[in-house]
């Protein structure tokens, strides 16, 4: 099929296009609208609710240092992370200990 800007304008406008055809060899409608686009409005604006802004606060306060990730990501993207298998064994077991003293 060549597209041509003439073949463009009518798939955009629903003119020759056929139904698909679904997997089990039915076929299904063309799903295509012809809405009007309304016009955005510059000066609509919003605000933001006191809890909203706390939320906002309390997701960024994670704990998570991210300069620390990203060093990681880079070192395992440059070969150079090593895994130290016997601190990841103790810290392992310990939680396990941890977790059986809850119960």
């Amino acid at each position: 099929m060549k597209i041509t800007p003439s073949s463009i304008t009518d798939i955009a406008n629903g003119n020759g296009v056929e139904p698909a055809t679904s997997a089990t060899g039915g076929s299904a409608p063309a799903r295509v609208q012809n809405t009007p686009v309304e016009p955005v409005n510059s000066s609509a604006s919003i605000e933001i609710s006191a809890a909203s802004r706390a939320l906002s606060a309390s997701a960024a306060d994670t704990g998570i240092d991210t300069k620390r990730v990203s060093d990681i990501q880079q070192a395992i993207s440059d070969g150079r992370f090593q895994i130290n298998a016997g601190v990841v064994a103790d810290k392992l077991i310990a939680s396990v200990h941890e977790l059986l003293a809850r119960n």
